[in-house]
C-alpha cells in the first residue's frame, strides 16, 4: 500500500511538487515520509513545529477543525494542495479513518525547485560587452599576467569592497592543473568558486541542455562556479583545462562569508517604506505556476530565466525588492541583478502576508 501511495504519478498531482523536474522525482521520493496517524490524533496545528514541512492527504480522511461547531471533512478527491494552507483560517488538522499523510521538508522542496531551474544557470563570466562572443576573446602574450586586472573589472568585483577583495585574494587557494584535467563535472555538487589565473580552459555543455552542446573558451581573469554556490545547485556543465594552468579556488564556506553574505541585504518593513513608492518594485522570482498559486500582493512575476534574458531592461532608478517565499532563488536573483548594477534587496520573511 505504501509503495502505491508514493509513486511518481501521485507525487506529480501535488503542488508544488508537481513543478519539480520529472528527472528529479526519484531523488525527491527518497526525502518524503509516509505517516499513518491514529484516528483523532492531531496532524498539524497553526504555529507548531510542523510549519517547516508540507503535509498532504494521500489516503483516507482528515478533518479541519476550527471550533467544535466549525469542522470541514477532507478527502483525497481535492487534495492536491498542502493541508497546511487550510491553517491560514486557524484551527487544527485531525486524522480521520484510514488516514495516510505524506510529509516533506519545505527546505527540501525549495532545493529541488532550484535544481529544476539549474540547467538555465550560467557557469561562465566574462566581459559583458554584447559584441564579444565567449569563444572570440583574443589572448596575447601578456594577457595571462593581467588576470587580476581582468577580474577587477568584472561585474562581481564591482560589488566587492577593496578590503574584502584583499581578503579574497589572500585566502584563495592556488591549484596547478595539467591540460585535459577536469576542473568541475556536470551534475556534481557545487563546492568551490574558481578564478582562472594562468592558462586556458573550456566549458563543455550537454547536448540536451540550454546551450545544446556548445563549448566556451575561458582565459585568465574569468571566474565560474559562483551561481551553483549561491543557489546550492549541481553544476550544469563540465570545465576542463585546455592548457596547463593555475586556478585560484574558494571553498563554499569561504565564498558565503566573503562574497555572498555582503551582497545579500534584507530590508525590514520600515526600511522598505522609506523607499519612495514610485521607485519601489517587488519581484517574485518563482515559476509562473507557483506565482499564480499565490504571491505577495504587489509583486510581479520575474522568474530566473526571465531575469537572465531581460537583465538590460530593468531600471537603474528603481529599487527592486525580492518578495518573501522565493528561497534560494531569491538570493540568486539578487546576485544576478546586483552584478548587473541594480539596487536590489531581499524582504525579510517575517514581513510576508
Amino acid at each position: 500500500m505504501s509503495e502505491q501511495l508514493l509513486d511518481k504519478s501521485r507525487v506529480q498531482t501535488l503542488y508544488p511538487l508537481n513543478v519539480i523536474a520529472e528527472h528529479l522525482l526519484d531523488k525527491l521520493l527518497e526525502q518524503v515520509k509516509l505517516k499513518h496517524p491514529k484516528l483523532g490524533s492531531t496532524i498539524i496545528k497553526r504555529g507548531d513545529n510542523s510549519a517547516s514541512y508540507y503535509h498532504y492527504l494521500l489516503a483516507g480522511e482528515a478533518e479541519h477543525r476550527i471550533s467544535f461547531e466549525q469542522r470541514q471533512q477532507l478527502t483525497t478527491t481535492n487534495s492536491s494542495n498542502p493541508l497546511d494552507e487550510l491553517l491560514a483560517q486557524g484551527g487544527t488538522i485531525k486524522a480521520g479513518p484510514d488516514c495516510a499523510i505524506l510529509t516533506v521538508s519545505r527546505a527540501v522542496v525549495e532545493q529541488f525547485l532550484s535544481w529544476s531551474e539549474s540547467q538555465a544557470f550560467r557557469v561562465v563570466h566574462m566581459d559583458d560587452d554584447p559584441e564579444v562572443e565567449l569563444g572570440d576573446v583574443a589572448i596575447d602574450d601578456d594577457y595571462e599576467d593581467d588576470w587580476s586586472e581582468v577580474f577587477l573589472k568584472s561585474p562581481l568585483a564591482a560589488h566587492i569592497p577593496a578590503a574584502t577583495m584583499m581578503q579574497l585574494f589572500s585566502v584563495m587557494e592556488d591549484i596547478t592543473l595539467k591540460q585535459g584535467e577536469v576542473v568541475i563535472k556536470e551534475h556534481s555538487p557545487g563546492d568551490y568558486f574558481y578564478l582562472l589565473k594562468q592558462g586556458t580552459a573550456q566549458v563543455l555543455t550537454s547536448t540536451g541542455g540550454p546551450f545544446k552542446g556548445e563549448t566556451f573558451d575561458l582565459s585568465a581573469g574569468c571566474y565560474f562556479g559562483d551561481e551553483a554556490l549561491v543557489a546550492d545547485t549541481p553544476r550544469n556543465a563540465t570545465v576542463v583545462m585546455a592548457s596547463d594552468g593555475v586556478l585560484g579556488r574558494l571553498a563554499k564556506e569561504q565564498f558565503d562569508h566573503i562574497i555572498k553574505q555582503p551582497l545579500i541585504h534584507r530590508l525590514s518593513a520600515e526600511e522598505i517604506a522609506a523607499i519612495p513608492e514610485p521607485l519601489r518594485s517587488y519581484l517574485d522570482v518563482r515559476l509562473a505556476v507557483e506565482y499564480n498559486h499565490g504571491h505577495y500582493p504587489e509583486a510581479q512575476n520575474s522568474p530566473i530565466a526571465y531575469i537572465r534574458k531581460h537583465l538590460k531592461n530593468f531600471s537603474a532608478d528603481n529599487s527592486y525588492i525580492i518578495a518573501p517565499g522565493c528561497g534560494r532563488r531569491g538570493e540568486l536573483a539578487l546576485y544576478l541583478l546586483k552584478q548587473a548594477g541594480y539596487k536590489v534587496f531581499l524582504m525579510e520573511e517575517s514581513d510576508s502576508l
